[in-house]
């Protein structure tokens, strides 16, 4: 059995070996945010990297926005996964895992590898975007 998380380590691996990509390699999160089955019998894992030191400026990135995160939704109950998964579904549902792992981040294992500035901003996130229930 092959473990997903083996494959994106290696795939870091790589990335890494691109001085321009990182500049601290040790400092960063990775996270596996969902899987889903899709037709043709296979099963997509979806991981999120997240690193303050990150730059994508010479491979021309995309560009997605605080207010473009979105929660992609079902048109059925009895069908968890909604009709179309785009990529900026994709992104803002790992935006949001990351933001609720840093909210509850008691041991700090998340937060000493990011700044206090980048905290801030998904502590802010997990705020807006998450669901609260009341007593």
């Amino acid at each position: 059995m092959l473990r997903g998380s083996s494959f994106a380590e290696e795939f870091l691996h790589f990335l890494f070996s691109d001085a321009r990509l990182i500049v601290d390699n040790e400092r960063y999160i990775l996270h596996s945010t969902s899987w889903r089955y899709e037709k043709s019998r296979k099963i997509v894992l979806t991981y999120i990297v997240y690193a303050d030191s990150f730059s994508f400026a010479h491979m021309d990135p995309s560009l997605l926005r605080t207010d473009d995160i979105a929660v992609a939704s079902t048109v059925t109950p009895k069908i968890p996964q909604p009709p179309v998964i785009t990529q900026k579904a994709v992104l803002s549902h790992a935006l949001r895992h990351l933001a609720f792992l840093i909210a509850t981040d008691k041991n700090r294992i998340y937060t000493q590898v990011i700044s206090e500035e980048t905290k801030t901003r998904f502590m802010a996130l997990d705020q807006e975007l998450a669901g609260r229930i009341s007593g």
